[in-house]
């Protein structure tokens, strides 16, 4: 088995099976015993828990979950990592491996076995952002997800309106989740150092909008907030797609029926009155 907490030593393993870290994978492996620990105490993996790892790398996360859940579900895109976890993990009951991009792959698994209850790993700097969006606009909402990721994104996960680091991203994670920052984590606790810090991050369901009818809506929306931050959400709103794709007269409407000051910006807007305006937009084009 190898030595996880040592650099030296998950350098000699990919060495030695010809595999070179890919900056467009985001492949920095965590070697920090210190920061799998914490990870795996706020997964809280349960007897009958099913989890998904994204990007398992060479199984660090991977071997202290195993045993502890019902069915673990581990996702890699790597060919050279993914033969090394089939040696290492391949004859471990109800561990299931699954090959390639996990935006291409997760909605498969998802159809055949239903949505996890939690999903974790060390999410790739490149696509981090694009995986959470994913899941949350599929409507594949675990009852928990615990990541490492870059503290840039960590920050957007939980900005504030108003603030700088407040986005599209923020938008439509907080219209799910309550977001939780667990502390940095030093460059130095992966291999190789990456050039950015990360976070650690807990994500679980506040169950606020669970019965919201216009999730479309709501998306296109906040699309549409952002679709230039200079702008106000007068101007943003009225080029975009939910002009486009309810009409304009329809949000005339529903934007005189709200009280929005159509001259303030999109970064400014709450969740909640993201959702109201949404509200709003579907029940007038429904006729109300």
């Amino acid at each position: 088995m190898i030595n996880y907490n040592s650099a030296a030593e998950v350098a000699r393993v990919l060495r030695s099976r010809g595999i070179v870290p890919k900056k467009r994978w985001g492949q920095n492996f965590l070697v920090s015993a210190g920061v799998r620990e914490k990870l795996i105490k706020l997964i809280g993996p349960g007897k009958e828990d099913v989890v998904w790892e994204i990007g398992a790398g060479l199984g660090a996360l991977t071997s202290m979950l195993t045993g502890k859940v019902r069915k673990l579900f581990i996702f890699e895109i790597d060919p050279g990592l993914i033969d090394f976890l089939k040696e290492a993990f391949g004859s471990v009951n109800r561990l299931y491996i699954t090959e390639g991009d996990f935006l291409k792959r997760w909605q498969e698994v998802r159809e055949k076995e239903g949505v996890p209850d939690t999903i974790c790993g060390n999410l790739p700097y490149s696509s981090g952002s694009a995986i959470i969006v994913s899941l949350i606009k599929k409507n594949c909402i675990p009852d928990k997800m615990v990541f490492t990721l870059q503290r840039e994104m960590a920050r957007r996960l939980i900005a504030e309106p108003g603030s700088k680091s407040y986005s599209s991203f923020s938008l439509i994670c907080q219209f799910v989740y309550k977001v939780k920052h667990h502390g940095d984590v030093r460059s130095g606790s992966f291999y190789p150092v990456p050039d950015v810090f990360s976070s650690i991050i807990e994500m679980v369901p506040h169950n606020r909008f669970t019965q919201l009818k216009e999730r479309e809506i709501f998306f296109s929306l906040v699309d549409d907030l952002f679709a230039s931050r200079r702008k106000t959400i007068r101007n943003n709103i009225f080029s975009g797609k939910v002009a486009r794709n309810y009409g304009i007269n329809t949000l005339k409407k529903a934007l005189s029926q709200s009280p929005l000051n159509l001259e303030r910006r999109g970064e400014s807007l709450s969740v909640d009155e993201v959702v109201a305006l949404a509200q709003r937009i579907g029940e007038v084009n429904s006729g109300g």
